[in-house]
């Protein structure tokens, strides 16, 4: 984990820059971006026909506090005045990602892997157990860290069978390669892939508005990728409280609501960043450590 202290002042440093260009600065939750994108391009452009059909001096009652919010998105503004002889007059404008980036690839979509059709009738047959492993490695490289019963089942259905009974797991573990770590959470197992290192992994995936399949309970993920979200929110927002970093870890996650079992996961997470000095409780508020 990076310290998210560098990327505060970059940020700060680049609306000030802006700022004493002219421009200036709005901002979107990136969450609500990515959840739901056309609403927040919808959002700017009213924000944006309302700047321009002011005066310019009336732009500063318009921009919201300066302050950072958790997980922004910066869209700049340039006034009229600042534009080049070439830029069109109706003004200049653009979505910047908090790393200055493009904002797409900033984040990672969890995809699920797409499996050919298995024949059902043939799958305890010994000849197709070569073609299984196949299946479960496909899954595990594509998908891990995932809960063993979402891989056995996804499996399952490629091969036609509606119901994951307890043969059908036990088959399906059997034939799970050796060199695939598992990670046990009370009575949960993940599978990882292959070259995953457990001890320093970093990466989350979060869910695309548009795709279904792509969200995700949290009961779902492994508290390490759940510690790399709530990292992720925090180098964000630089500090939030616990209930405000499960909401928006579960947000990313694509769920609607948050039962008590998701703010008690999500806790569990945060205690292992607090515990290797990652993360820091200071009166009810987490943050980095600097």
């Amino acid at each position: 984990y990076h310290s998210a202290a560098s990327a505060r002042d970059r940020d700060r440093l680049r609306q000030h820059v802006l700022e004493s260009l002219g421009w200036s600065i709005l901002r979107i939750w990136s969450t609500d971006w990515w959840l739901n994108p056309e609403g927040e391009i919808e959002k700017i452009s009213q924000r944006l026909k309302a700047m321009l059909a002011v005066p310019e001096t009336g732009l500063a009652g318009l921009v919201p506090d300066a302050a950072p919010a958790l997980g922004a998105v910066d869209v700049a503004v340039n006034p009229p005045e600042a534009q080049s002889p070439s830029t069109a007059p109706s003004g200049d404008w653009a979505v910047v990602a908090d790393d200055g980036g493009e904002i797409e690839p900033a984040l990672e979509i969890y995809r699920p892997a797409v499996l050919p059709a298995g024949d059902a009738l043939l799958f305890h047959d010994a000849q197709a157990s070569a073609t299984l492993v196949a299946h479960l490695t496909r899954v595990i490289e594509a998908e891990g860290p995932l809960l063993d019963i979402n891989l056995f089942r996804k499996v399952a259905r490629a091969w036609g069978l509606e119901r994951t009974g307890v043969r059908v797991v036990e088959r399906l573990r059997m034939l799970v390669p050796e060199r695939f770590v598992r990670t046990i959470e009370t009575e949960a197992i993940f599978y990882w892939p292959a070259q995953a290192d457990i001890t320093s992994w970093e990466r989350f995936r979060i869910a695309d508005a548009g795709d279904e399949v792509s969200r995700r309970h949290i009961d779902e993920v492994c508290l390490e990728e759940i510690a790399a979200l709530a990292h992720h929110v925090l180098g964000q927002a630089g500090s939030s409280s616990r209930d405000d970093l499960a909401h928006s870890v579960c947000r990313l996650l694509g769920m609607t609501r948050i039962p008590a079992e998701a703010q008690a996961r999500t806790d569990e997470a945060l205690d292992r960043l607090i515990a290797l000095e990652i993360v820091v409780n200071i009166d009810g508020a987490v943050r980095l450590v600097a």
